[in-house]
């Protein structure tokens, strides 16, 4: 049975065991909170550190492979012009086409849909952001250069092409062009602001393995390769 108090001081005596009863309580609440949180945060943000990484491994993969498209286009831009003037195309290989790899945002859904991301540092949300930014702009250039470069396949059978084909792989040329200037101009590693800076502040890749990740598609080998007999070979 609860007993009687008796005059003030006992009085606060009861409210102050009250209140620090219900602070322990409080206290203990926040820390085991606190302490739930810390373990979802570190497990998201490594889980999203991975799907950084084969983001970063996308825009890395298409750097890797530029001297590859750079000498391409070089050989078909003399393949319109000498299919212009009359001459032999001179075409000796398959002319292949860059792979386009891709990450995804899966992992950064979930941390916004479970909130674990309002749980971090101003700082690491930021670096985070910027990272799939980068990744939002570059992909729709990727696929589009991807969609082109398949057009440019019909060059594989020229012999079957008529003047219709001819004017639909100009624009499919023009189209891999306009993307390949696109793609130099923001995938520079050694300029600020461009699409590979954020990723700089997150773990490195294994440049060697994803090269020879890059270089295991037939038709990247095929792009690597010369595909026209030049003309100071009789072309």
């Amino acid at each position: 049975m609860p007993k009687p108090i008796h005059g003030w001081r006992e009085f606060i005596n009861e409210v102050g065991i009250i209140i620090i009863g219900v602070g322990i309580a409080l206290a203990a609440e926040q820390a085991i909170e606190t302490a739930h949180w810390n373990h979802v945060v570190a497990e998201e943000d490594a889980a999203m550190v991975v799907e950084i990484r084969a983001n970063h491994a996308a825009l890395l993969a298409r750097v890797m492979m530029q001297p590859c498209i750079d000498r391409r286009l070089a050989e078909l831009g003399d393949v319109f012009r000498r299919h212009d003037a009359g001459q032999p195309l001179g075409l000796i290989a398959p002319i292949g086409r860059p792979t386009t790899f891709t990450g995804g945002k899966t992992t950064l859904a979930m941390a916004t849909a479970d909130q674990s991301l309002s749980h971090m540092s101003l700082g690491r949300k930021a670096a985070i952001f910027d990272t799939y930014g980068s990744y939002d702009v570059f992909i729709p250039v990727a696929n589009e250069e991807r969609s082109s470069w398949r057009s440019l396949q019909a060059l594989n059978h020229a012999a079957s092409l008529d003047q219709a084909d001819w004017r639909d792989l100009r624009k499919a040329f023009d189209a891999v062009t306009d993307n390949n200037i696109t793609m130099k101009a923001n995938l520079q590693r050694d300029r600020g602001g461009q699409w590979l800076t954020p990723f700089a502040v997150f773990p490195k890749l294994d440049s060697a393995r994803l090269m020879q990740a890059v270089h295991i598609y037939p038709y990247v080998q095929q792009l690597c390769r010369p595909a026209i007999r030049h003309l100071e070979a009789g072309g």
